[in-house]
């Protein structure tokens, strides 16, 4: 629950600020989409698009995956129907929507004055020994130029970059293709004058502007060392690329900014080092707290492309204490070899509180915490957060190509992909290792740049490494894990386990394509390796994970149309010899039907306001192997003005830990479990009748998969039917305090209210006040729509109680009133509404006679206010100055 807790205080805090502060968490209007290698804008259009011209779809230069940004008026075109659509489109690869990123913080404490992380003597009042062992490191090399002579060069995409820092202006990247000033793009990247790199916020060279978060990241990877100026970086010498991102940092920018890097080097690959730029390594700072990585598959492939042209990327995880193999992070949850993923450490070698960490997906920790660097405007001081930790690894990375060794180069040139994995492994198997970092991170240990540095100079040397471990599969369940190796008087080791085991299995003096065998069908496996000299031991190295063949997997639904009672369901296939189970039935009805499919199901015979409830299983037959079968999930056939297109759905909710159980509307009950998603559309069968003005009996039930948390609920319905919500004046319920308990209140529809069907969204949420069409960053809970028909309101009956048995004092208020109740029983609730339906309060008699309302917050006009006890219940009105 921490986490939660967190996420608590936050949103609390940005709520008490301003509501209106409640941002997107993508670009409306625009889509990225991956074409397949020979496919073209034109013909996607004039196939399958009509709604589109070939002027909408923008390329990202130079980027390696025919990647285009796709315009739209998402006023009139639905942008989860343009993804569907484009998604069946056989030249399609991938479509995502445009996410914004959020900047890693980092906290504005400047009271380290010392390089601690370097050589930590206790100067901070930190351990002793506490640091990344950088002296051991120069005492090999300084960085800035390989064994052959090529310039190395770190990119930093950020904010900005001081390009007049007296620590920073001697080590910034020059491209040398590029004429400054000339106007001209001499290199014919599509960048004119882009001498120093380039700047994605107004499209110019200029990427002096901001920098206060960029500045200290690059100080931290190379501020020039040995001048006899402010500090050192982890590299003396290297040459720093600065990228700076547009000023809304999306997932756009994000590949424009790894687009340019990867031309350089791509272009330095091809012409033997003549043109573009050695660049080795990326480093970011920055991302998406609790990111999917399967929500961007096109960012996470990226880091493949990129590491096949010899770039690792150095990722900072969340600076929240967060488990990001369960709650996700972007971009360190990416499952690329070619990424490596750092946590926050403090001087003391211990993960700060305020850092992710992941047994999977979390490599290692570097010095985060008050790690002292350079600062804009030729000033110094603390640094931090996983923004901080980052850089000591990309710079250290960097470092790696700058060892005397030319076997690594050797290497880099004939296989620069092979060489970044080589490097990547270099740094993950010399940590130093930390118990604190056992188990939530692949490597379990502090980044140590002495060793790696030493044991990249053994290439040279007698001893030798392994390196570019991958992992094949074979048909008979077998795993097949192979090797490179540059010394044949190795000797390596493996162990092996179920992820879940703590035992390991252990083979000795093994050659490269071992064979594992009698695996378990679909299980995952953590494995290790470790090579050395006979008669020389050495730890084991960082975890490798990898599934065994044999799972099976429920088919996802890709597609649903519904119309004149017919359901078409279309089901993710991308396995032969599968079969689903769909089975289906009426809402209310106790026998399921069967149909198996391979990939898509018809369903007839239904008619207006049916709910279709169903589930689905999967059948892989070649492994005699069935999947889970999911909740129930439902189709709901439209059912008048409740169906709506223009209901905005609901994203960035996940309920995975609590959802909606159930709800009840006037004693009537339907139950929906947790289903698959956190925003479901139930806009039929279940249509419960409610009166204009009369009290509405509502129960309202959370569930949850484990610890039970406090949940809020609101209730929104489109009581003027225009096809929205309003989040002021169609707010008919929400509580005032959080339960994990069965909630069980009233509400009115308030008078002015029109007839008929229409749509009602009940919101379960772990924190207060989402808004009604949800809101930036993850929130827990479940939304669910349902359609509800307002009648005309009864006539009132004569009842047990009447109008003077409530006295409103006084009855026009400027601040606070009095409600008394006389002669009728004085335990029960009073609420006051405003006109509009809104619940302005609601206090509860306990056997007194009389109730204080503070009013004075209050909009002047009138408000209705409502007791209700076991006699009946009594409305009278009250005007507010």
């Amino acid at each position: 629950m921490e986490l939660k807790n967190i996420i608590a205080i936050m949103l609390i805090f940005i709520f008490s600020v301003s509501v209106s502060a409640q941002k997107l968490d993508h670009i409306q209007g625009e889509l990225i989409i991956q074409l397949s290698e020979r496919s073209t804008p034109s013909d996607l259009v004039s196939n399958k698009n009509k709604r589109q011209s070939k002027n909408d779809y923008t390329a990202i230069k130079e980027a390696p995956l025919n990647l285009y940004v796709v315009n739209f008026d998402y006023k009139t075109i639905n942008e989860n129907d343009l993804i569907k659509k484009l998604l069946k489109d056989p030249s399609v690869v991938a479509v995502q929507k445009n996410k914004i990123i959020a900047q890693r913080a980092v906290p504005n404490d400047l009271d380290y004055i010392m390089q601690w992380q370097y050589n930590n003597t206790g100067q901070s009042g930190g351990k002793i020994g506490a640091d990344i062992k950088a002296q051991d490191a120069w005492d090999i090399t300084t960085g800035g130029i390989t064994s052959t002579g090529d310039e190395i060069v770190a990119c930093i995409v950020d904010d900005g970059y001081d390009v007049n820092h007296e620590d920073l202006i001697d080590n910034l990247w020059i491209n040398k293709g590029e004429i400054d000033g000339d106007g001209i793009d001499n290199d014919s990247n599509g960048y004119v004058d882009d001498v120093n790199g380039w700047n994605f916020g107004n499209n110019s060279k200029d990427i002096s502007l901001g920098g206060g978060h960029g500045t200290p990241v690059a100080g931290i990877i190379g501020a020039r060392g040995n001048n006899m100026l402010g500090v050192a970086g982890v590299n003396w010498a290297v040459k720093l690329m600065p990228i700076k991102y547009e000023n809304t940092i999306t997932e756009v920018s994000v590949l424009k900014s790894y687009s340019y890097a990867y031309a350089m080097r791509k272009k330095y690959n091809e012409t033997n080092g003549m043109e573009g730029a050695f660049v080795v390594v990326i480093n970011s700072s920055w991302g998406i707290d609790n990111g999917d990585p399967n929500d961007s598959p096109i960012w996470c492939d990226f880091y493949n492309e990129l590491g096949e042209v010899g770039i690792l990327s150095c990722g900072a995880t969340a600076n929240v204490n967060t488990n990001v193999d369960k709650d996700g992070d972007m971009p360190t949850s990416c499952k690329s070899d070619y990424l490596i993923s750092v946590t926050n450490l403090d001087h003391n070698d211990i993960k700060v509180n305020s850092a992710g960490y992941g047994r999977v997906t979390i490599d290692l920790g570097a010095h985060g915490k008050d790690a002292f660097t350079v600062a804009i405007n030729n000033r110094y001081g603390g640094f931090g957060g996983t923004s901080g930790a980052t850089p000591h690894v990309a710079g250290a990375v960097a470092l790696l190509y700058a060892v005397p060794c030319t076997e690594l180069m050797t290497i880099a040139k004939s296989d620069p992909g092979l060489a970044a994995l080589m490097v990547k492994e270099m740094i993950l198997n010399t940590v130093d290792k930390k118990s604190g970092l056992n188990g939530i991170t692949t490597t379990g240990g502090r980044l140590n740049i002495g060793k790696a540095v030493t044991r990249m100079n053994n290439l040279c040397l007698t001893k030798g490494d392994t390196y570019g471990f991958q992992t094949s599969f074979l048909p008979n369940g077998n795993t097949v894990i192979s090797w490179s190796e540059n010394k044949s008087n190795l000797i390596t080791d493996i162990r092996y386990r179920n992820f879940d085991e703590t035992a390991w299995i252990e083979v000795l003096n093994i050659k490269s394509n071992y064979e594992i065998k009698n695996l378990s069908y679909c299980n995952n496996y953590e494995y290790q390796v470790r090579s050395h000299l006979v008669n020389e031991t050495s730890e084991y190295g960082f975890s490798r994970f990898f599934e065994s063949i044999g799972c099976c997997y429920v088919s996802e639904v890709i597609n649903l149309e519904i119309s004149n009672g017919e359901a078409t369901i279309e089901l993710s296939n991308n396995e032969s010899n599968i079969d689903n189970i769909f089975e289906f039935r009426k809402l209310g009805s106790m026998e399921w039907d069967t149909i198996i499919s391979s990939n898509s199901i018809t369903i007839t015979g239904f008619k207006d306001c049916d709910l279709i409830e169903y589930r689905i299983s999967t059948m892989c037959n070649a492994y005699n192997n069935r999947s889970e079968t999911t909740g129930s999930l439902f189709i709901p056939f439209k059912c008048g003005e409740c169906n709506k297109n223009s209901f905005c759905e609901v994203e960035n909710f996940t309920n995975k830990d609590e959802w909606i159980e159930s709800i009840s509307i006037n004693n009537e009950t339907f139950t929906s479990g947790q289903g698959n998603t956190a925003f479901n559309v139930l806009t039929g069968g279940f249509v419960p009748k409610v009166k204009i003005n009369n009290p509405i009996k509502i129960s309202l039930v959370p569930e949850h998969s484990g610890q039970a948390y406090p949940e809020y609920f609101t209730i929104f319905i489109d009581l003027n039917q225009d096809g929205e919500f309003d989040n002021d004046t169609e707010k008919v319920f929400e509580t005032e305090s959080n339960s994990s308990f069965e909630v069980i209140d009233s509400m009115y529809i308030p008078l002015g209210s029109l007839i008929g069907i229409t749509r009602m969204r009940v919101m379960m949420s772990f924190s207060k006040g989402p808004n009604v069409c949800g809101q930036t960053g993850t929130n827990y809970g479940e939304i669910e729509d349902y359609c509800i028909e307002i009648e005309e309101s009864l006539a009132v009956e004569d009842g047990l109680i009447n109008d003077s048995n409530l006295t409103i004092m006084p009855s026009l208020t400027s601040g606070t009133f009095n409600a008394k109740i006389t002669d009728i029983p004085t335990t029960g609730i009073l609420e006051v509404y405003s006109l509009n339906g809104k619940r302005q309060c609601v206090k509860h008699f306990q056997n007194s006679t009389t109730l204080q309302i503070d009013a004075t917050t209050w909009i002047s006009g009138t408000y209705i206010v409502r007791y209700k006890t076991i006699k009946g219940t009594i409305a009278k009105k009250m005007i507010k100055i």
